[in-house]
């Protein structure tokens, strides 16, 4: 069987990308991306920028089903670049081979960048079609051709590396510190670095109490959907430590804005709610609370640095004097705790996640007001 999309890809565009996931193992959520290769604007065969034109994506793990819906396509007249193929690895997804074996649940998600909305706004898309295969789709049924994986591709350089303006950065960190404290703050945790979530996509599926976002910050958040819908062309970064969402509090955040330097093609920065008491059981009232993307940061500068904070209603005043310190203020949500994740997307050169040794580590200090 096959998941076939057809759509037009979204107007120039910083960025979309498709991923398929395996929602559901037996009974426990895994949340975790299993095709072999990343599909996105960068990767599309159509060629980059694949906008505004027909696009067929199949996602499947069968090479034979691929070539039977590509047929079908180019018969009805669709250009074969408009036809991509998001390869479903054969060895990580459990089709079912019996009663007992269910079957995984897959899900299916688009992502967008849109420069004119909410960076998290969630739409339902209603256009879905699922049809079964003419062979019958019986569960003990195996691709009758399987798709070898593609090697992933060698690392490769960004086009800056980043640890180079380490200096120029902490400089940064310890002048805009300053100016803080001298409005009348102090400081209550001192600079860290947010750290990178390595994940591995196997233990996801594989290993029931795997959780690599249960770190930093969300220790004790009870995630219990594995890789959190992490995907292959995002790096991910969580705060090293959590803070109280109900009491006054300012989030500082420096580090280099990868998109101007060219090593991604968005990145974000995001407050989330816990959940209260429910996260010691799951991570399902977690929240997002704030978020802000690269746009605002407007710091000009030859080293393309930023500096942007997180604050309690009321105190994003302290940078009211200050253009190049974006800030955004966080409504209080009784008995939370607050953590933060970072995410940069889409190394242009190469179509994957940025390579998080090169990033410069963004630098997190937290204050509360005398």
């Amino acid at each position: 069987d096959a998941l076939v999309i057809t759509m037009c890809p979204p107007p120039p565009t910083r960025y979309f990308g498709f991923s398929t996931y395996v929602w559901r193992r037996q009974s426990r959520v895994v949340s975790a991306t299993c095709a072999n290769n990343p599909l996105n604007s960068r990767t599309m065969r159509g060629g980059y920028p694949a906008f505004d034109q027909p696009t067929v994506l199949v996602s499947t793990g069968d090479l034979a089903t691929f070539d039977a819906v590509s047929t079908a396509f180019l018969a009805a007249g669709v250009p074969v670049t408009a036809l991509n193929l998001e390869q479903l690895a054969v060895d990580r997804v459990s089709f079912g081979r019996s009663i007992l074996d269910r079957a995984d649940d897959l899900t299916f998600s688009f992502r967008v960048y849109d420069a004119n909305a909410r960076e998290y706004a969630k739409q339902t898309w209603t256009s879905v079609m699922l049809l079964r295969s003419p062979r019958g789709g019986g569960r003990s049924l195996q691709p009758l051709v399987a798709i070898t994986a593609t090697p992933p591709s060698p690392k490769r350089g960004i086009p800056v590396n980043e640890l180079r303006l380490e200096m120029a950065a902490s400089f940064l960190q310890t002048s805009v510190e300053n100016k803080v404290i001298a409005a009348g703050f102090r400081v209550t945790t001192r600079a860290s670095s947010m750290a990178p979530v390595d994940v591995d996509r196997d233990k996801c599926l594989a290993t029931g109490n795997y959780s690599p976002f249960r770190v930093g910050g969300a220790r004790d958040v009870n995630i219990q959907s594995g890789c959190f819908g992490e995907t292959r062309d995002c790096t991910y970064t969580m705060s090293p430590e959590s803070i109280a969402g109900d009491k006054p509090f300012l989030a500082l955040f420096t580090g280099a804005d990868s998109v101007k330097l060219g090593n991604a093609a968005f990145a974000n920065l995001a407050a989330y709610h816990t959940g209260g008491a429910l996260s010691l059981v799951s991570a399902a009232a977690v929240r997002v609370a704030a978020f802000a993307d690269h746009r605002m940061w407007r710091r000009e500068d030859e080293n393309n640095l930023f500096a942007h904070a997180f604050a309690s209603p009321g105190l994003c005043r302290v940078f009211d004097d200050d253009p190049d310190v974006s800030c955004v203020e966080v409504a209080p949500a009784p008995f939370n705790d607050l953590f933060f994740i970072g995410r940069a997307y889409l190394d242009p050169s190469t179509g994957t996640a940025p390579n998080a040794e090169e990033l410069l580590p963004v630098t997190v200090t937290y204050f509360a007001p005398e």
